[in-house]
């Protein structure tokens, strides 16, 4: 079966007057509100490393930054797999995401544009893995998890580099606007007076909290629903910042495995500024006053 085919009919979710409305980009994305009521292209991926007659590559990363190490895959090329979806290119052009769920309830996003033309592979099996397996197994918060179905890799990005993602486990991928994506957890956006520009409400620094959330936090956490669910919810009904120790909740930031053995939750001793964090929990404070339920409306 030729590639394009089968993808077109794993394709569960095809574009059903996505392009009638805006389809927003990060930069624009403070202005823009979500577009609740369409349709985005939805990829069902789960069975596509099984299956036969797909068109596969053999691909090196120098330094794997999940593995650690060179490591060798076979797998298809992403922008193969996203060219089953009508009018791609466009949606590219337009500023949308790109969306990976894995298994366990991690979620990863980039600018589709740069994952159209960066070379990025979906990995179906690890060359260097034993005798008689597909995989060797990752550490996650001291567990040995498999990869399996599918782990994206990029043979061209330097380990590290924040614009690229590497989720592992992906069962659906899907295409939408940045706003649809993060919807009630962008901060509150005020208008400008006089030149009828948009800003954030609570200023620049509840801006960068939430940009360094949405890299690095809402993958694993949500903020009023939204976003990950493998780890806990951080603003519904009750946000950290309302029950940490203010002195304890940077350090837990920067270093939760210094606080819990075994934490799925990575260091970011070396990632993270005290600016940084310092921002982050700007944004979780001002959020405090967003909350979509809690006391009087109850959460989902």
């Amino acid at each position: 079966m030729r590639l394009r085919a089968f993808l077109t009919a794993v394709c569960i979710l095809v574009l059903s007057g996505a392009l009638a409305g805006p389809v927003v980009g990060p930069k624009a994305s403070w202005a823009a509100p979500a577009q609740q009521a369409e349709i985005w292209p939805k990829l069902d991926v789960r069975g596509l490393a099984r299956a036969a007659g797909i068109p596969t590559v053999q691909v090196t990363i120098a330094e794997d930054p999940v593995y650690g190490g060179e490591k060798r895959y076979r797998g298809i090329p992403l922008r193969d797999m996203l060219a089953a979806i009508p009018e791609i290119e466009e949606l590219a052009r337009r500023g949308a995401l790109i969306v990976f769920h894995a298994a366990d309830g991690y979620i990863a996003t980039m600018d589709l544009e740069r994952a159209l033309t960066a070379g990025g592979v979906l990995a179906v099996s690890d060359l260097g893995a034993l005798p008689g397996h597909t995989w060797m197994p990752i550490e996650q918060g001291g567990q040995k998890v498999s990869p399996a179905p599918l782990y994206l890799v990029w043979p061209e990005a330097k380990s590290g580099d924040p614009r690229f993602v590497w989720p592992y486990q992906i069962q659906t991928i899907e295409v939408k606007p940045f706003a649809a994506q993060y919807g009630a957890a962008v901060p509150e956006i005020k208008e400008a007076a006089g030149d009828g520009t948009a800003e954030v409400a609570g200023g620049e620094a509840v801006r960068r909290g939430f940009e360094h959330m949405r890299v690095r936090c809402l993958t694993c956490h949500a903020v009023n629903l939204v976003g990950g669910d493998l780890g806990p919810e951080l603003n519904v009904p009750m946000n950290p910042t309302e029950y940490w120790k203010p002195e304890m909740l940077p350090r837990y930031i920067r270093d939760a495995p210094s606080f819990h053995a075994r934490s799925k939750m990575p260091s970011f001793r070396d990632t993270l500024s005290d600016g940084d964090i310092a921002d982050i929990l700007a944004y979780l404070r001002f959020m405090v006053g967003q909350k979509i339920c809690g006391a009087e409306t109850p959460c989902e």
